[in-house]
């Protein structure tokens, strides 16, 4: 990315910055998620640039929600009040390219991210580990996406304990033969039980 920068003769050795403006982005990549702004979808790439503004929302890309942007301009680098949290979104965004997983939207809230696809809400947490979360669910994604409830992958599977899925009891077709763990108890009057995927 290129900034122009002015600056300022003070004296015969001090120089002072005192205008810093960024240039558009110079290269548009494909997109690989949008925001909704406005009435519109914007789309980002991976180098978090606003790469086009749809009126219609696209189908084949995830969400993504719960950042505050600063700056959402097309053709120019989209900024957060806390760009670490998007860098963490477009790394999650682009793991689960790579691992073939279709997610509809990715949220942020407090330094986490849950996944939502179907009827199921991937709580992937914090920025750790994260690779390794999005490895793992790619393995097992086809086994819980016909599933509804809540997998909870914020604590990575270190020691290979597996990662717990709460289902709701409400529904007819009872899923936990395939899953349950013989050690995990069903949890008593929530209406939901506990799988170890």
């Amino acid at each position: 990315m290129a900034a122009v920068c002015v600056f300022l003769l003070l004296g015969d050795s001090d120089v002072k910055k005192i205008v810093q403006e960024e240039l558009p982005a110079t290269e548009l990549l494909e997109p690989i998620c949008y925001v909704e702004y406005a009435g519109t979808y914007l789309c980002l790439d991976s180098e978090k640039n606003v790469c086009a503004n749809m009126s219609e929302r696209p189908t084949d890309l995830p969400k993504i929600s719960g950042i505050n942007f600063s700056r959402l301009t097309y053709g120019y680098r989209a900024r957060s009040e806390d760009d670490t949290e998007l860098d963490y979104i477009i790394t999650v965004v682009l793991d689960l390219q790579n691992g073939n997983i279709p997610i509809e939207e990715i949220h942020m809230e407090a330094g986490c991210i849950t996944l939502y696809s179907e009827n199921i809400r991937i709580l992937l947490g914090a920025n750790e580990k994260t690779d390794t979360k999005i490895s793992d669910l790619a393995d097992f994604f086809d086994q819980v996406i016909v599933l509804d409830g809540t997998l909870d992958m914020t604590d990575a599977n270190a020691q290979n304990y597996g990662y717990v899925f709460s289902q709701d009891t409400d529904e007819e077709e009872d899923h936990t033969d395939e899953y349950q763990d013989s050690s995990e108890d069903s949890l008593e009057g929530s209406g939901e039980k506990d799988i170890k995927i």
